[in-house]
């Protein structure tokens, strides 16, 4: 048309390039970086919610591994006392036998 001979750039490679047809190009690369720009956010959050996930995953073992350790250690804890409780009984109970023996 008239006005894109009228109104022309130099283009980097030495011709005539029409205005309009430099904008739409500008914006073709604008475009093309915003969507590339774009795919590296995507990946980064897709690495993100992995490492999440993996983060999450590894917190649930050491959970689960706690929650072992203090179902181990609350069953020692319980023995143990059952057994002291058993041996005072029997110190009591030959302190007793002795007691009576002796009357």
């Amino acid at each position: 048309s008239f006005c894109t001979l009228l109104v022309c750039r130099q283009y980097p490679h030495g011709m005539a390039f029409p205005l309009h047809e430099y904008w739409l190009e500008h914006k073709r690369a604008a475009a093309l970086e915003l969507a590339a720009q774009r795919e590296a956010l995507l990946e980064e959050v897709a690495r993100q919610r992995k490492s999440a996930l993996l983060g999450v995953d590894l917190l649930a073992a050491k959970l689960e591994v706690v929650e072992k350790e203090t179902r181990a250690g609350a069953h020692k804890i319980v023995t143990d006392l059952a057994t002291r409780e058993a041996d005072a009984w029997r110190k009591i109970n030959a302190k007793e036998r002795r007691l009576y023996e002796l009357q």
